[in-house]
């Protein structure tokens, strides 16, 4: 893959309980080159917040929609404000391990 460029969309909604540990699990990944999107569905949740107090990492951004949509919407959106010239969508309850997006996308 030679540090070609993975961008990670992640819907969320009402899921701040997960979302900090899927995210940082993703920024710790040995694979650097990375954005993470996450997609907030207009979250009643402290998601956000939870976000931007927990984590302090330019690779992250977070797109906050107005109204909750479907979570394919979510994804769409995502895509949207990729930049990279790889494509992931990961679930926001879930972990990724250290090797995992290098390993996927060598």
């Amino acid at each position: 893959m030679q540090n070609k460029k993975v961008s990670i969309v992640m819907p969320n909604y009402n899921r701040a309980e997960y979302v900090v540990r899927c995210v940082k699990s993703v920024l710790n990944s040995d694979y650097e080159n990375i954005e993470v999107i996450v997609v907030d569905n207009a979250s009643s949740d402290n998601s956000v917040s939870s976000l931007k107090t927990s984590i302090n990492d330019n690779r992250l951004k977070i797109v906050e929609l107005t109204e909750n949509l479907m979570v394919a919407d979510g994804r769409n959106a995502g895509f949207k404000f990729s930049s990279g010239e790889y494509l992931c969508y990961l679930d926001n309850d879930n972990e990724v391990d250290k090797i995992r997006i290098q390993r996927c996308n060598s």
